[in-house]
């Protein structure tokens, strides 16, 4: 078990005995604070964006550097880690992709999963180099062309001030099946979030939406933007008829002007429906510590496939709940994770849905997959109230479930950073080491 490290032990021990943490000025520290951007490609090895105009895909067992900080919006430091939409494209063979910091080894993670022919996209959370600003990407088989799209960063101790995270029960907001109305082809749908379901009426800068397309007609893809500027180039899902395909957004919510608080989704070609459920929003309330975000180095923390830190049950049956906690009291700072959740080897089409423990199980999905796929989806979940339990629930069948943690989100008992003492470059925190069936309620 991983108890207090690093990161999370340093603000600890930072905080003079006596002092408030829980309540900060507003010229507090930005340390694990975001900034939302409208989404701008800073990778494409299909045309060279991002390698100085070298074209041609990663290659099998082969890692590529990619330039993050002084590009598409992220400044050139004070940068903890950026939030990107990564999408691989043209796969020669069935492999996957793994993004970590730069200057570090590789971890034994996954972001992407992809078979030949297949586009597959998937939202990332992950750390920048402190000294370069670099991530860096590896390919684990064959060749594969990769694109990414940053769409925000959180702040290091040096950085700018930005916004706090907020995680919400998931709650859907859209289904565009309710009203039989799909978003046609060169279309866009918009959707006003000041005040729907547990978003606030005023305030919020960026949400965190689960969104899944579901009966498309042709192969195409979706683009989720700030609705205050035209379709930027960029997409957040990709897909082919007749698959159902999620994956997490992250988006800027326009905080002024006739578009204040409406996003748009842009379909491509054909026509398909969209089912959008919150998770989580971003604003400026600086009232207690809750918010900050830590990232860690990407660390695998269940695999449902084999016994590692601790027993695993196998497979994940249907109509059945396994969770992830932690058993060290410190969990009670945690407010809510960043998990980048694989399925694979499903013996029938399911979906998953990740929750915090302790609440009712929401009508919300996080993954759908059909029989023998294997399907990622970056997952950013409030953590339950009893050691930062999480549940991760199969409907049908019975799938294996692998957990990839990439940060957490303070909650308003986490104590105060203290400057550059703080700095985010040390490994975080707390890390989940229970892995055991959700007991019958």
């Amino acid at each position: 078990m991983l108890a207090l490290l690093g990161l999370l032990g340093t603000i600890v021990a930072a905080v003079p005995a006596g002092a408030q943490t829980g309540v900060q000025p507003a010229d507090a520290s930005p340390l694990g604070e975001f900034t939302p951007l409208t989404p701008f490609r800073i990778l494409d090895t299909r045309d060279g964006t991002g390698r100085g105009g070298i074209t041609g895909p990663v290659g099998g067992g082969a890692s590529i550097p990619v330039q993050v900080t002084g590009r598409g919006g992220v400044p050139g430091s004070g940068v903890q880690a950026v939030v990107l939409n990564a999408t691989v494209t043209n796969p020669s063979a069935s492999s996957y992709l793994t993004i970590w910091p730069a200057g570090a080894g590789r971890p034994s993670i996954s972001n992407l999963n992809t078979v030949s022919g297949q586009t597959v996209a998937n939202l990332v959370t992950v750390q920048v180099d402190a000294a370069t600003g670099q991530v860096t990407v590896f390919n684990n088989q064959g060749t594969v062309d990769v694109i990414f799209d940053v769409v925000g960063f959180y702040a290091s101790s040096t950085g700018p001030l930005g916004s706090r995270f907020h995680a919400v029960t998931p709650t859907r907001l859209l289904d565009t099946r309710d009203t039989a109305s799909p978003i046609g082809s060169e279309a866009t749908r918009t959707l006003a979030l000041n005040g729907a379901g547990p978003v606030p009426a005023s305030g919020v800068t960026a949400v965190a939406l689960n969104v899944t397309i579901t009966e498309p007609t042709q192969p195409s893809y979706l683009a989720v933007f700030p609705n205050d500027g035209d379709v930027p180039l960029a997409s957040n899902l990709n897909y082919v008829p007749g698959l159902t395909v999620p994956n997490l957004v992250v988006v800027r919510v326009p905080t002024s002007g006739p578009q204040t608080g409406v996003i748009g989704f842009f379909n491509r070609l054909g026509t398909t429906h969209v089912v959008v459920d919150v998770v989580g929003y971003f604003d400026d309330d600086r009232s207690t510590e809750a918010g900050r975000f830590y990232a860690v180095t990407p660390t695998r923390i269940a695999d449902t496939r084999v016994s590692s830190s601790f027993p695993a049950p196998g497979k994940v049956p249907g109509g059945a709940s396994y969770r992830i906690g932690n058993s060290d009291p410190s969990a009670s700072i945690m407010g809510a994770l960043v998990f980048n959740v694989t399925v694979t080897e499903p013996t029938t089409p399911s979906y998953l849905t990740v929750h915090p423990d302790g609440e009712p199980r929401p009508l919300a999905s996080n993954l759908n997959f059909v029989a023998g796929q294997t399907v990622p989806n970056l997952v950013m979940v409030k953590a339950g109230a009893v050691n930062a339990r999480v549940n991760f629930y199969n409907f049908l069948g019975a799938t294996h479930v692998v957990v990839d943690w990439f940060g957490v989100f303070t909650n308003a008992s986490a104590p105060a950073p203290a400057g550059a003492a703080a700095s985010a470059s040390g490994e975080a925190a707390i890390r989940p080491d229970v892995w055991e069936p959700e007991p019958a309620r």
